[in-house]
């Protein structure tokens, strides 16, 4: 899939894109993408085009530092919760020593 994410920024529009592979096995080539918005005010809208099908989907009023799942012919955007995940002070104290 091509994804063209349009944001506003202080001097105006700006597109960004991302290209989304078949995958592949073991993690590899992962159909998660993490896009980064450099100093984007707010997202105006994401366009995603499926090459299978031969469709493109838009959606607006999309909020920033979100994750969600776009699924092709849904055309609303599913809002998920990534797994999080702390060291504990012991593991946090190792990693300062090691740096």
């Amino acid at each position: 899939a091509k994804i063209k994410i349009t944001v506003i920024t202080e001097k105006g529009e700006q597109d960004i894109y991302n290209y989304v592979s078949s995958g592949g096995s073991f993690g590899a080539s992962s159909l998660q993408q993490e896009t980064g918005l450099g100093k984007a005010r707010s997202i105006k809208q994401i366009e995603v085009f499926w090459p299978a099908s031969k469709t493109t989907q838009v959606f607006k009023n999309v909020e920033m530092n979100m994750s969600y799942k776009i699924v092709e012919g849904n055309n609303e955007l599913i809002h998920i919760h990534p797994k999080t995940f702390s060291f504990s002070k012991e593991e946090k104290q190792i990693h300062e020593h090691r740096h």
